[in-house]
């Protein structure tokens, strides 16, 4: 797949908006073509309750949806793709397992951005 250029939203909780979805929805309307969900803690209900919520937003406005760090509510909310820090799911598996998902990687040294790349 290949990703629109543009502006990528990322929802997080600190925003004043009320919800993930609101921020997505904000986001859309806005001119985003790239939107993540990042919700790092909660019921797993609920974040793919919001997860698939933002799918169907991103259907209508024709953007990507990506999951972070969940590789499993990406799966679940049939998101683009799933971005991942360095604690999280390695990419070579997931690049093997879920060959269709767009993948996304933390990196913050140089090494560990030349090694993503060699994931490419």
């Amino acid at each position: 797949m290949k990703l629109p250029k543009g502006i990528y939203g990322i929802t997080d909780t600190s925003y004043t908006v009320k919800n993930h979805v609101d921020a997505a929805r904000a986001f859309l309307e806005g001119g985003v073509r790239i939107v993540q969900y990042r919700r790092k803690e909660g019921s797993i209900r609920v974040m793919l309750e919001e997860a698939r919520a933002i799918r169907r937003l991103c259907n209508e406005y024709g953007a990507v949806f990506i999951v972070d760090d969940r590789v499993d509510i990406a799966i679940l909310s049939d998101a683009d793709g799933v971005h991942v820090g360095l604690d999280d799911a390695p990419v070579d598996e997931i690049k093997r397992r879920f060959s269709g998902l767009v993948i996304g990687a933390s990196a913050s040294t140089v090494g560990e951005a030349v090694q993503g790349e060699s994931w490419c």
